[in-house]
């Protein structure tokens, strides 16, 4: 049975996903960085969507940063 292009983008996207998440319950640190992450990736793909790829990607560097520096100091 042959796989459809669709299909088989989302079985490997859910797969990485899976990985990365184990690899992040190793600690806690790791699965709120994890977690953070993912966090802001929603967050400037809906509030910057149109705008070009390295201002998106500037704007995830940027949320992580502040966010990682928040959690920190509490």
């Amino acid at each position: 049975m042959e796989c459809h292009p669709h299909h088989c983008t989302l079985a490997k996207q859910s797969a990485q996903g899976h990985r990365d998440f184990v690899f992040a319950t190793r600690s806690r640190a790791l699965q709120l960085r994890y977690l953070v992450r993912l966090y802001v990736k929603e967050l400037v793909l809906k509030n910057f969507a149109g705008l070009p790829v390295e201002q998106v990607a500037e704007r995830m560097i940027e949320l992580s940063l502040y966010v990682e520096e928040k959690l920190k100091s509490t």
